[in-house]
């Protein structure tokens, strides 16, 4: 019994509820600003330190999104645009378009002549149309011998020919007129004046007391090489020509036992040639034309006949040939190619005529 009294006084009534806080006490006992300003500012700088690290944090991941777009776009489209290889020489064939204008040009000055006293102009004319280092001097192109005046226009292009993709030779067709000191040539009917053509950048006075003497129409076959941009005259220089501009190819290396040989074979056939009267010269099959009495063969010399070839049907050899244009005194010296039938023989036959291979002093 004593027991559950000890049970039950142990237990007793329920204790009372805690009193509750006064919630006005409580916010004294609270740290407060000493002021509103003193609040003011530690709400301004909670917020100052958390808008700092969302912009640093901002500029991060902006960083490291550039960082990969550099990587993997831009680089890649860098690689594919830059041109990291070396120069490399242009492989697409040779502008006609531009060999003309240079064809044409340099038939212009190279066809007018003032006579010695206008040598130096006439050179520095042809100076601009020259590869650097083909010729010496532009003296060396072919310079007019005699004291006729030639006033070259109408340059025309008239056939083309390419070799290989940096050259080529084109027909140029130039009207010319001839002066020359009173009582020497003849003057037969001058041609009609073209519908268009180019004037000569070089254009000599013709001195008092001459008089106009025969006027031509000539063809030159002029050989032109790319030079960088721009395309210029190479050697072996421009030949008359009423034929194909195709090429000879240049002789390297000559046979000096034939050369001695084939001299009077070759006036012969260069004579026929001037004349236009071929039949007797002419290999069969041969198409040529020939230049129709506009010049007479004034000399050949140096006649380099290839050394390649001698087992062959056809031999190919190069001469100087000096023309003297018929009507006037004016002469100059050209060196053409010519290949020969039956060079063994005691009366070879022309298969071709013309310039001489262009070739690039620089190689």
């Amino acid at each position: 019994m004593s027991a559950w009294k000890k049970l039950l006084a142990a237990e007793g009534p329920p204790a009372p509820p805690p009193a509750a806080e006064d919630p006005w006490a409580v916010a004294e006992q609270q740290t407060r600003p000493a002021s509103l300003h003193e609040g003011f500012e530690d709400g301004r700088r909670a917020r100052r330190g958390a808008g700092w690290w969302t912009w640093a944090k901002r500029i991060a991941v902006g960083v490291l999104l550039l960082a990969g777009f550099i990587q993997l776009v831009v680089k890649p489209v860098r690689n594919v645009l830059a041109d990291d290889t070396p120069a490399r020489e242009d492989t697409a064939p040779v502008s006609l378009q531009a060999a003309g204008a240079t064809a044409t040009g340099f038939a212009l000055d190279y066809l007018s002549s003032g006579g010695t006293t206008a040598a130096g102009q006439r050179a520095a004319a042809l100076e601009h149309w020259l590869y650097p280092g083909a010729f010496s001097e532009a003296a060396d192109v072919g310079s007019w011998g005699g004291d006729a005046v030639l006033l070259a226009d109408s340059a025309t292009v008239q056939d083309t020919a390419r070799v290989g993709s940096d050259a080529a030779v084109l027909a140029v067709q130039v009207r010319v007129r001839t002066f020359t000191p009173a009582g020497t040539g003849t003057k037969p009917p001058a041609p009609a004046a073209p519908q268009k053509g180019g004037s000569a950048a070089f254009s000599p006075q013709v001195p008092a007391g001459y008089s106009a003497g025969p006027a031509y129409w000539l063809r030159l076959l002029v050989p032109v090489m790319r030079s960088g941009s721009a395309v210029l005259v190479t050697a072996p220089g421009p030949v008359f020509s009423g034929d194909a501009p195709t090429p000879v190819p240049v002789t390297v290396e000559s046979d000096a036992a034939e050369n001695e040989v084939l001299l009077g074979p070759a006036t012969k056939i260069l004579q026929a040639y001037a004349a236009g009267d071929l039949q007797y010269v002419a290999a069969p099959g041969a198409d040529l034309a020939g230049l129709d009495g506009a010049f007479s063969v004034a000399g050949v010399s140096n006649v380099r006949v290839a050394t390649a070839g001698k087992e062959d049907a056809s031999r190919t050899l190069a001469a100087d040939v000096e023309w003297t244009l018929a009507g006037t005194t004016a002469t100059v010296t050209q060196t053409y190619g010519l290949r020969l039938r039956g060079a063994g023989s005691s009366a070879p036959q022309l298969e071709h005529i013309g310039v001489l291979e262009p070739t690039r002093p620089d190689k």
